[in-house]
């Protein structure tokens, strides 16, 4: 069962456009990647609507051993505050999280970028896992954790004072 989350798609779309817009970036220095064939063939249409056909859409599997100057992922699964199980057991976490909750998905997602990475997903929900739950936390604590709607892409600058 591959699965798409049309809400992530529009929000990657917005980050590789932005990304793009001043030219600096070329759209073959960036790569978006998700767990899921379905998502890939959403974010794929929704660029080609926007005019950009270089930018590489793929799964995190078939991106091993490659590298783009930014990476923009697509968690994909969600699920409202309620359902989330903060003790959640494996079948749990498989059923709600699936891919994205595996060690090496992580792994191979988190270092595929050489300069910019950028994680869109449901924060709940991912820190449900140990793994995520760690990542988020380091993330918060060197601020590098917004919602979705407020990333602005600011190149040139440092994010560390």
């Amino acid at each position: 069962l591959s699965r798409a989350n049309l809400e992530e798609v529009q929000q990657v779309v917005r980050i590789a456009k932005q990304l793009t817009l001043d030219r600096t970036t070329r759209e073959d220095e960036i790569a978006i990647l998700t767990g899921y064939n379905a998502q890939v063939v959403e974010i794929k249409k929704q660029l080609a609507l926007n005019g950009m056909r270089d930018i590489t859409v793929c799964t995190i599997m078939k991106s091993q051993g490659s590298e783009w100057k930014y990476v923009i992922v697509s968690t994909v699964r969600s699920c409202i505050q309620e359902e989330i199980d903060k003790t959640p057991t494996r079948s749990w976490e498989n059923s709600r999280l699936g891919f994205i909750a595996d060690a090496h998905q992580i792994n191979v997602c988190l270092t595929r970028a050489q300069e910019g990475l950028c994680i869109i997903g449901n924060g709940y929900l991912l820190e449900s896992n140990a793994l995520w739950r760690k990542l988020l936390n380091h993330y918060h604590m060197n601020r590098c954790l917004t919602t979705a709607n407020a990333i602005k892409i600011k190149k040139g600058t440092s994010l560390r004072q």
